[in-house]
């Protein structure tokens, strides 16, 4: 690895996801919004891009490289134009939490040193293919041949069907995108998927706890960073064979359905809640994004997300005693249904 290659990925995995989350954030119509709210909406925005252009293209068997050029085009209008709407209406933007006594810079302490010891694990041991390693052949195979999931994983013969697992990749072409993050940091798709992502992935879930901290214990700082040290603590301690979810997490972090348990589904759970408590039209929109970059993830994505928006949809309108709100939810798992019957029927 060279400079330019952190560099790119830098640009890649962290600040563009921030810029797009920043200008998809604008049309909330918020006074302010904290970086990690951009980060993570900018990168569940990005995948759901990704997956909704992907998977058309895919099937009707397009170039690759053609996909990265819509996908690149899509995202620079994204910022435009976001960047337009922040010049008419200014969003003051919070980069870090005020700690404002002692209690809550020891908590922070104790924080940053416990993310240190996970993030150790995160970078030393992203090194286990297992039985997913098809995912970097086929990311490979599309920057050899320029095309996307044509060519066996197992035998390395082209094909003109798609059988057996391909069917769930071409629903959710996970391997896909990491292709297209490794054509634009000029890195191995392998190490960018066991060293490099893994990084992005880590601070994506840390975002996520915080997230979920504030849903769940409100706005103190000390009690978001207490809450943030018991999650990590749990996660650690939780990491001690090979099919925990925790060890996934740590482990085998660049691998959708990875993403999918330890980053997608919080993120999706808490903002559902957050619906729950809102009138704003804005948050419905966020779980849309987040169940159609589920479907990018993995097949599992797909399920869970139509799971859970369909069991908080029917919660929901039972207690509130309306129609209207158990409609709502449902519609916003539409992504998941049209991706899951695409599913059935490859």
């Amino acid at each position: 690895m060279t400079t330019i290659n952190i560099a790119l990925a830098f640009l890649i995995l962290l600040i563009i996801p921030s810029l797009v989350g920043l200008s998809v954030v604008a049309f909330f119509k918020l006074d302010r919004v904290s970086l990690s709210m951009c980060f993570l909406v900018g990168t569940f925005s990005t995948w759901a891009i990704f997956q909704v252009v992907s998977v058309p293209m895919i099937l009707l068997k397009s170039s690759f490289h053609l996909l990265e050029i819509v996908v690149a085009c899509i995202l620079i209008f994204l910022i435009v134009f976001g960047c337009i709407c922040l010049k008419k209406r200014p969003v003051k933007i919070i980069f870090f939490p005020r700690l404002v006594n002692w209690s809550e810079r020891i908590l922070f302490v104790f924080l940053v040193l416990l993310l240190s010891v996970v993030l150790y694990f995160v970078i030393a041991y992203q090194h286990i293919d297992d039985d997913d390693a098809r995912f970097v052949v086929n990311a490979i195979e599309m920057l050899r041949t320029d095309k996307m999931f044509l060519t066996n994983p197992g035998t390395g013969l082209p094909i003109e069907i798609w059988s057996h697992e391909l069917t769930r990749d071409v629903a959710s072409p996970w391997a896909a995108y990491q292709a297209y993050v490794s054509q634009l940091t000029i890195c191995h798709p392998t190490i960018l998927m066991h060293t490099i992502q893994p990084i992005a992935l880590f601070l994506l879930s840390f975002c996520v706890v915080w997230d979920f901290s504030q849903t769940l214990v409100g706005d103190s700082i000390s009690s978001r960073l207490l809450f943030c040290i018991i999650v990590w603590v749990v996660i650690l301690y939780g990491d001690y064979n090979a099919w925990t979810a925790e060890r996934f997490l740590l482990g085998r972090t660049w691998q959708g359905k990875s993403i999918v348990a330890g980053i997608g589904i919080p993120y999706l759970t808490s903002s559902i809640l957050k619906t729950y408590s809102s009138d704003k039209k804005s948050l419905f929109l966020v779980v849309v994004v987040i169940n159609t970059a589920l479907c990018l993830l993995s097949n599992m994505g797909i399920i869970f997300g139509f799971a859970l928006t369909g069991v908080f949809g029917l919660v929901y309108g039972i207690y509130k005693k309306s129609w209207k709100t158990m409609i709502q939810m449902w519609i916003m798992a539409v992504p998941n249904l049209l991706f899951g019957l695409l599913s059935v029927i490859l």
